[in-house]
């Protein structure tokens, strides 16, 4: 019949027929008209626009053939319509609220299923604000002889969660059951400690669920209400039998036929393992590890579905309960598939950004074999970037003819990368100080506006990747005006340059320093880990301001008035992390030499710098919410007459924390001015874990350091301490730190501050 000519569209309505006014409604949702040709899809997007309408009970549509062509007809089935609807004993939640809840309105047809749904999300609507045993009755009698849909409410009294209580749990704490439940006791504005009788079910399934996940398969949970004696409180109890624990008797694979990937292979990265007790997350992390094994060699990865592509590899665990109580066999079922290699890659939603830029980012390269660890790195480099909100990658076949070859398809969501904020920030370092930037980070130097329209649109400037960032930053201890530009690739190389211009002015207890500069850098990626970067650096140092001369240290009064430094430098870095922000594997290395004099100035010095940062995983759960170790070291030497603000400090949040910023250092004068070493050597082992996942994090610190006026150990300070890491999405991606320590070995000399702090706002 597809194709055929549409004769006629009728409508047949039961019991009486349609009036003109109806009629016109219902031909206005019909898009099939007489001399179409017939299109079943058309028909069916016709029947569901007539059935929206709600003005009746069903609606079937049908086609008769004729001789020449196709009859369209619609039948429709007619029922009394709602002339009015009220609500009868509602006094604690408005008429308005309980309309919109059951979204039903006079001049619809009057539908059983529909009246049901309407009283049903009526009592919910009491649920919510703390009715959990409302009753909502339809007056039936009313309805069919008058039309008036009339919603008798019994509402119950309002009843809140006074308490929560955890019975019977041993092996895991009662906040941690807690965080299982949804159900929360009223507190302040915090939590209305709504209680729903539904929700209290699933939070017992939520907590069955957990301990079955953590190795307690026989786990029995129930729960108990206890009602306040005027039934406006519960008490809600969920009552545990823990049972026996299981531990994992053996560990196995089947389907593994690759030779590379060998059973040692499969089990070298394993952290469930035999003799440990069961535990999903450790399973799932297992699984990811198993990936990853797979992944040099082409394999795609795909999770398991109903119908899934038979080509991919795919892994499931099974629990294999032995007869022996407590024991269990934890084996993957692998189904490898085939290898595959990379074909083309094809970047969709960029509408700003260049297909380069998220290109570069992948660092593989079509023909070679498909990695989906290296792809998924990417995605977490892509991320990490901040040009975008989102990131999915996905293999594709396009290309019928090659059945070895998976494209690459790369959907991102573009994010807000251009930025001005006025806002504030203080800190325990440089005090408090104001914040009017402009930051783009998605900045394209070469791509200028055609008219003045476009050159406050969000298209102008944008798309290249490059950084451009404006600020001025007056403050009580630091004022900073600083333009500063970044291209990470030039002529789209592996080459970066980036160039600086600035100005401070920072009062310090006993004298000012101003300083005005710029810096240029060169920079070159010799692979993923290696990288230099050549710099050139002019400046002028300004020591005026200075109180009490008589007190001050000689190496502070000989600085006193304008001092020209020029330098170049030269840095060496091998980074093995994976990510800019938070990185929580790998190493950084990075060895530093600058040369104070080289295009003139009244200095002549040499600065050789090391640092060693090393980034550990000690715990990710199922949700990728990691505890991550960290230990950093740095070291420096200055050989040569550099001046007192050349030298190195230690102190203050990003150092020696538990002590004040600069507050370690050697001293000169008669009053112990800090006039900082030739030689410095640090380190931090600092384990930082989530809070309320990666928004809130918490540190555990311990710092040590020591610096001195020539290359020797002196007096090593040492400090322990804990803090938190606050990220707000819309502060950016530097997060607020606050940090106590407490300093366990010091010299006499030293300056310490037990509280540290980085605090800034802005939008």
């Amino acid at each position: 019949m597809i194709g055929r000519t549409v004769e006629q569209v009728k409508l047949i309505s039961r019991p009486r027929p349609l009036t003109s006014a109806e009629q016109a409604q219902v031909l206005a949702q019909i898009r099939t008209h007489e001399g179409d040709k017939f299109e079943p899809t058309t028909v069916e997007g016709d029947y569901q626009r007539v059935y929206g309408l709600r003005k009746f009970s069903n609606v079937e549509a049908r086609f008769e053939p004729t001789a020449t062509g196709v009859i369209v007809i619609f039948e429709l089935s007619q029922q009394n319509l709602i002339k009015e609807i009220r609500f009868k004993g509602n006094e604690h939640v408005d008429t308005q609220t309980l309309e919109n809840a059951a979204s039903l309105k006079p001049g619809e047809a009057i539908d059983s299923f529909r009246l049901s749904l309407a009283r049903e999300a009526i009592v919910k609507a009491y649920q919510g604000k703390n009715f959990p045993h409302a009753r909502v009755d339809i007056d039936m009698d009313q309805l069919s002889k008058t039309g008036i849909v009339t919603f008798n409410v019994v509402e119950g009294p309002r009843v809140k969660v006074r308490n929560v209580v955890i019975c019977g749990n041993k092996s895991f704490t009662d906040n941690k059951i807690k965080e299982q439940v949804k159900t929360k006791p009223s507190f302040l504005f915090f939590s209305s400690g709504v209680f729903d009788p539904d929700q209290v079910d699933a939070d017992v399934a939520n907590i069955r669920q957990y301990y079955e996940n953590h190795g307690f398969f026989d786990a029995r949970v129930g729960r108990k209400i206890v009602v306040s004696p005027d039934q406006k409180e519960v008490q809600v109890e969920y009552v545990i039998d823990e049972g026996r624990r299981y531990v994992v008797d053996r560990i196995s694979f089947r389907g593994n036929h690759d030779d590379r990937v060998t059973e040692d292979i499969l089990r070298k990265e394993l952290r469930m393992t035999e003799g440990r007790f069961y535990d999903d997350e450790l399973v799932k992390r297992d699984i990811r590890a198993i990936i990853k094994a797979y992944s040099p060699y082409g394999y795609i990865y795909v999770t398991p579905e109903p119908n899934p592509d038979p080509d991919y590899l795919q892994i499931r665990d099974q629990r294999i309960l032995k007869k022996e109580p407590g024991k269990v066999e934890v084996v993957y079922d692998i189904h490898e598939g085939k290898p595959f290699k990379l074909g083309r890659v094809l970047v969709k939603g960029n509408t700003r950004t260049q297909d380069k830029v998220i290109e570069r980012e992948l660092r593989v390269t079509p023909g070679q074999l498909y990695n989906s660890d290296e792809i998924q790195k990417a995605n977490e480099r892509l991320r990490a970037g901040g040009l975008f909100t989102g990131v999915t990658i996905t293999p594709i076949h396009t290309n019928p003819d090659s059945e070895d070859t998976r494209d690459l398809l790369i959907e991102v969501a573009e994010a807000r990368t251009a930025r001005f904020m006025i806002g504030a920030a203080i800190s325990s370092n440089s005090g408090v100080a104001g914040d009017f930037t402009y930051e783009q980070r998605n900045f394209d130097i070469t791509n200028w506006p055609a008219s003045m329209s476009e050159l406050f649109s969000d298209r102008a400037f944008t798309g290249a990747g490059q950084t451009l960032r404006i600020s001025l930053q007056p403050g009580s201890e630091l004022t900073r005006a600083r333009i500063d530009f970044v291209d990470p690739y030039i002529f789209d190389q592996p080459y970066s340059f980036g160039a600086s211009v600035y100005l401070s002015q920072r009062i310090r207890e006993d004298w000012n320093e101003n300083r005005l500069g710029a810096q240029f850098s060169l920079g070159k990626r010799f692979s993923e880990v290696w990288s230099a970067r050549i710099s050139i650096r002019a400046e002028d140092v300004q020591i005026d301001n200075v109180h009490n001369e008589e007190l001050r240290a000689p190496e502070i009064l000989e600085a006193i008035g304008h001092n020209s430094i020029t330098s170049v430098g030269l840095q060496v870095k091998r980074n093995t992390t994976n990510v800019p922000i938070l990185p929580y594997q790998g190493t950084v290395t990075t060895a530093g030499w600058e040369h104070a004099g080289a295009l003139g100035g009244e200095f002549n010095f040499d600065k050789f710098t090391l640092s060693y940062d090393w980034y550990h995983t000690v715990y990710e759960d199922l949700l990728e919410r990691r505890t991550i170790l960290a230990i950093r070291t740095d070291a420096g030497y200055i050989s040569g007459d550099a001046p007192f603000f050349e030298k190195f400090y230690l102190g203050g949040i990003g150092s020696v924390r538990g002590f004040r910023y600069r507050g370690i250092s050697p001293r000169s004068g008669i009053d112990d001015d800090p006039i900082g070493g030739d030689f410095m050597a640090a380190g931090s082992v600092e384990l930082n874990f989530p809070l309320a996942g990666d928004l809130l994090r918490g540190v555990t610190f311990f710092d040590a350091g020591t610096v001195n006026p020539e290359l020797e150990v002196g007096t090593i300070r040492t400090s322990v301490g804990f803090g938190f890491r606050l990220t707000l999405p819309f502060f950016g991606q530097v997060p607020i730190a606050i940090d106590f320590g407490f300093p366990i070995t010091k010299d006499d000399k030293d300056d310490t501050r037990f509280f540290g702090f980085s605090l800034s706002t802005g939008q």
